[in-house]
Formats: structure tokens, C-alpha cells, sequence
């Protein structure tokens, strides 16, 4: 189990007591401002995690329209260094996990945040 789990377990554990919360939630995001998982992590490796960049071709070959609706494009830091995505063959096998460790912690309830404002290419 990753070390910081448990870390999260005493915590839920903590707060439930002290302030007699029934339930606990946790949000996140697989994507937007973290820009994915990295796929150098070894803990990562399982899942065949790849850097993909927005479906622009040729890249940072942007529109006047697209720039004029989405002006941040210039500078968005996934035009740049891409994002670390899992395949879609292995999403459910990871997300299985990761929802598996945060109900192993106390965690009752997960919002997910798809914050992708782009089109990626498998």
C-alpha cells in the first residue's frame, strides 16, 4: 500500500472522531493542473502510462478561432510537456486501485474531476 494512504487513514480517522463526521469524501483529478501521472513512477509501471499532448496537428499549430475562444492554448503547460495518461484499456484496473486505497483509508465517497479542456490521441 502506498505510504501516503495511511498517512490519509489516520486522518479520516482523526477527523471522524473528533468531530463526528459519518461520512468522508475526496475529490480529484486524474488530469488538469497535475497533468496526469507519471509515467517514470514505478509504482506506475503496471498500467502503461503515456505522455500524450492535445490533438493539435501539427502541434502548436493553433487557429485564430481556437486561440480567440481559448487564448490560454499559448501557454498551457500540456501543450508543452504533455500529459501522463493510462490507456483506456487499463483506466478500470487503475482507477480500481486507487478507489481501493482510498476506501482501505476511511474514504466513503469519491468526486472525480475530468478537467480536460482538449482532445487526446490514442
Amino acid at each position: 500500500p502506498n505510504h501516503k494512504f495511511v498517512r490519509l487513514m489516520n486522518l479520516v480517522k482523526d477527523v471522524k472522531e473528533d468531530y463526528g463526521l459519518k461520512y468522508t469524501y475526496c475529490w480529484h483529478a486524474l488530469t488538469g493542473y497535475w497533468l496526469g501521472v507519471d509515467p517514470k513512477s514505478p509504482g506506475m509501471a503496471r498500467f502503461s502510462p503515456v505522455i500524450q499532448y492535445p490533438c493539435i496537428s501539427p502541434h502548436f499549430d493553433y487557429t485564430p478561432g481556437m486561440l480567440h475562444s481559448e487564448p490560454t492554448m499559448l501557454w498551457n503547460p500540456s501543450s508543452f510537456v504533455g500529459m501522463g495518461l493510462i490507456p483506456p484499456n487499463m483506466i478500470k484496473a487503475f482507477y480500481n486501485e486507487l478507489h481501493q486505497s482510498l476506501r482501505d483509508a476511511g474514504i466513503d465517497g469519491v468526486k472525480e474531476d475530468y478537467a480536460l479542456k482538449y482532445t487526446y490521441c490514442w
